[in-house]
């Protein structure tokens, strides 16, 4: 139990051991929630899914995969519908574009959106909202 506490506080390599490096990766692991595959969502798009009560839409760029905010803070249209390409998700209904690593928009500096992490395994896409 000190193990995992002093990884809470940061990372002491004395006082890891190979079990509490297990059981803080499960604990990780179990945050995430599988969405989807792979296969489901085209290239330089995204697709719109419902995560644990949330409005999230994952985007497919070049075989690398994100996820966002479903909901545009403009206009409220669908990322999910949108297109993606060098990072940037555009909304399909003004056209305005939103960066997948930050969530702030390149079109007005006053709007951002959510970004969540996401791991895929396999060619099953896990989200963690």
């Amino acid at each position: 139990m000190n193990s995992v506490r002093n990884l809470r506080r940061g990372f002491h390599e004395d006082s890891i051991t190979a079990e509490t490096i297990m059981a803080v990766t499960y604990k990780k692991m179990s945050d995430y929630t599988t969405v989807t595959k792979t296969s489901a969502i085209r290239e330089g798009r995204g697709k719109a899914f419902t995560v644990n009560g949330k409005r999230i839409a994952i985007f497919n760029e070049n075989g690398v995969f994100c996820a966002v905010d479903n909901t545009c803070p403009h206009a409220m249209g669908s990322l999910g519908r949108g297109r993606i390409r060098n990072g940037i998700a555009v909304c399909p209904s003004h056209g305005y574009a939103y960066d997948t690593e930050t969530g702030e928009c390149h079109t007005d500096s006053r709007l951002r959106i959510r970004t969540y992490p996401l791991i895929v395994e396999g060619e099953e896409i896990k989200v963690s909202c």
